[in-house]
């Protein structure tokens, strides 16, 4: 498993992990070029939660945090990091061994790179973000702490191409001033995403010192839970981008401080973990192409959504015309229905095509499974799938019941996204 998100631009590879001789389970099948290959990725995690200083309480939340953050990475569901890709830091000691050897394994990332750090932050004299370390001392925290320019100059050096920082700290917000002004086109912010579970001046959160021997601190609990939990009618992938609204607005309706960002790039592509709520769907050797509505629950559907603009006027040499075609219903029933790079696990489940053109539902189509023979002879790889004439409003209710969209609803279009899947 040393590759679990494995793709290039312009490549995109199946993976596959057998259960048995008779079936498959999708693994994870990224939708670009966004996904990870964990042979040449490396995951740091810290956590703080016992101190020599006095002045630092021990925080218990803290070492249950890194243990969640753990389990999340590289439960196979979720983030599927393989555990020889993942450093775990409990309680570190000794400063400056311990940044040469943060260095040494930050450089050794040439795919992705991601920090986190959980514990207590101070500042130093200078108003800079020290990430603490068990034997730090108070007040010497620039010299006896983790500076965070340290940390900001290991990701520089490494030549990883997508990196995150996750800091659940007191003063993490600095992290983000920190990357602001001129530093930020500098070469060690390049590729870069940080999310800090306060602003610049505020505490983070942590329950109080009796209720912490089970519990998280209040940034790591909620963003495991919104990644554990997944997005019913979310992308494949969770990426930060994906996830980070989300838990500002968790974090904000229970009245906590309120999370901050800073990307660039587009290091916020950063694929975190699988999409749960997207349930694995079990594949036969010998699949059917076409599965019966009946016999599938709710959340278990799914409906392939595709944004259009206006009339295309696209024709193939053949004369096959493409996307809105201002033509008749066998024209136009012909566009949809070819040719889409579906994943055949998806097939047994897929019920439905959404047609958004210009920003609102214009047709739906119930699907009927591929067409073996035209994608047989299309010879391109894609499927080709049989589909029903437009729906009417009551055929819809009756047909596709639970679809959560209706004919003539708004549905903006998603920057850089030209198709998704809503599970129903």
């Amino acid at each position: 498993m040393g590759r679990a998100w494995n793709s290039r631009p312009g490549q995109r590879r199946r993976l596959w992990r057998a259960t048995s001789t008779r079936s498959r389970v999708r693994t994870l099948v990224p939708e670009g070029p966004e996904g990870i290959d964990y042979g040449r990725s490396r995951a740091i995690l810290i956590g703080v939660a016992q101190y020599d200083d006095e002045g630092f309480r021990s925080v218990p939340a803290a070492a249950n945090s890194l243990t969640a953050m753990h389990a999340m990475l590289t439960d196979p569901m979720l983030g599927g990091w393989p555990a020889d890709r993942v450093s775990v830091h409990l309680n570190p000691r000794a400063t400056g061994a311990f940044a040469a050897l943060l260095a040494d394994l930050a450089t050794s990332a040439e795919d992705a790179l991601f920090f986190y750090f959980v514990g207590h932050g101070t500042l130093s004299v200078k108003s800079e973000l020290c990430l603490t370390l068990s034997d730090t001392d108070r007040r010497h925290a620039d010299m006896t702490g983790l500076e965070y320019r340290k940390v900001k100059e290991v990701l520089g050096r490494s030549p990883a191409r997508l990196k995150a920082v996750v800091l659940d700290c007191c003063f993490s917000g600095q992290a983000i001033e920190s990357l602001s002004g001129e530093v930020i086109d500098s070469m060690a912010a390049k590729g870069t995403t940080v999310i800090t579970a306060a602003d610049h001046d505020q505490a983070a959160h942590v329950v109080p010192a009796a209720e912490q021997a089970e519990a998280c601190t209040s940034f790591t609990h909620h963003l495991v839970d919104i990644v554990t939990a997944g997005r019913p009618h979310g992308p494949d992938l969770l990426t930060l981008k994906e996830i980070y609204p989300l838990l500002r607005n968790r974090l904000t309706e229970h009245g906590l401080p309120e999370p901050n960002q800073r990307t660039t790039d587009t290091a916020d592509r950063f694929p975190l973990a699988r999409n749960r709520a997207l349930r694995a769907v079990e594949l036969p050797d010998t699949a059917v192409a076409t599965v019966a509505l009946t016999g599938l629950g709710a959340g278990e559907r799914y409906a392939l959504v595709v944004w259009r603009k206006g009339v295309s006027l696209l024709a193939d040499p053949t004369g096959r015309w493409y996307g809105e075609t201002g033509r008749d219903e066998q024209v136009q029933r012909e566009a949809d229905r070819m040719w889409w790079p579906i994943a055949r696990w998806r097939i047994p489940n897929l019920k439905a095509l959404v047609v958004v053109n210009d920003g609102r539902v214009h047709r739906i189509r119930e699907v009927y499974g591929v067409d073996e023979e035209s994608t047989a002879a299309g010879d391109t790889g894609k499927l080709a799938l049989n589909v029903s004439g437009p729906l009417t409003p009551e055929r819809l209710a009756e047909r596709l019941p639970g679809l959560p969209m209706a004919l003539g609803d708004a549905h903006p279009a998603v920057q850089g996204r030209m198709r998704e899947y809503v599970t129903f």
